[in-house]
C-alpha cells in the first residue's frame, strides 16, 4: 500500500459517508413525499454537494503525486472531509414531520452548507495551484471570481427563485468543468 492509498482510504471512507448521507436523506424525503413537499431547492442542493464531492475526490486523485503524506496532511484532509460530512448531513432534515415544505428547511441551512462548500472550493483551488495540476494561482483566482457572485446570490438572496438561480448556476458551472475536464 502506498502512502497515498493509506491516506486516501481515510478520506474515501469519510467522503463515502457524505454520499450516503445525501442519498439517505433523499430516500427519506421520497419515502415521506405524501406528508412533505420536497420542492426543488433541497434536491438541487443535494445534487450540488454530490457533484462537489465527486470533483473533490477527483482532484485528490489528480494531485496524488504532489501531496506529501504527513500527520498534517491527514489532519487537513480529515478536516475537509468532516466539513463535507457536516454539509451533507444538513441538507435533509432528520425529522421530516417538522417541515411541511423542504424548501423552508433549505432556506434555514443553505448558508451553512454553501459556506462550507465555498470555503472548501476556495481552499482546494488555491492548494491545487501549488500542486502538480495545471491550475495556477491566477487561474484559481479567476475561477473564484466567476463563482463568487453565484455563491453570494445563493447564500444571501431572500427570494427562493434567486437563491435557486444562484445554486443552479454554480451547479451548471461545476458540471461544465466536469465535462471540459473529461473531454479536454
Amino acid at each position: 500500500m502506498t502512502e497515498f492509498e493509506f491516506a486516501f482510504s481515510l478520506f474515501g471512507l469519510l467522503l463515502g459517508l457524505c454520499v450516503a448521507e445525501v442519498l439517505g436523506g433523499l430516500g427519506r424525503a421520497l419515502e415521506h413525499r405524501e406528508d412533505v413537499s420536497i420542492g426543488w431547492l433541497t434536491p438541487l442542493l443535494g445534487a450540488f454537494v454530490l457533484l462537489d464531492l465527486t470533483t473533490y475526490w477527483w482532484a485528490l486523485w489528480l494531485d496524488r503525486e504532489a501531496v506529501p503524506i504527513t500527520p498534517l496532511t491527514l489532519v487537513i484532509g480529515t478536516a475537509f472531509a468532516a466539513a463535507y460530512y457536516l454539509a451533507s448531513y444538513l441538507i435533509f432534515p432528520d425529522d421530516l414531520k417538522r417541515y411541511a415544505d423542504l424548501d423552508m428547511h433549505f432556506m434555514r441551512v443553505r448558508r451553512i452548507v454553501l459556506g462550507i462548500a465555498l470555503v472548501t472550493f476556495a481552499t482546494q483551488a488555491v492548494l491545487q495551484s501549488f500542486g502538480t495540476s495545471s491550475i495556477t494561482l491566477r487561474n484559481a483566482g479567476i475561477t473564484l471570481a466567476i463563482f463568487a457572485p453565484f455563491y453570494a446570490l445563493a447564500m444571501f438572496a431572500e427570494r427562493k427563485v434567486l437563491v435557486g438561480l444562484g445554486l443552479g448556476l454554480i451547479t451548471i458551472l461545476n458540471m461544465f468543468g466536469v465535462i471540459m475536464t473529461t473531454f479536454a
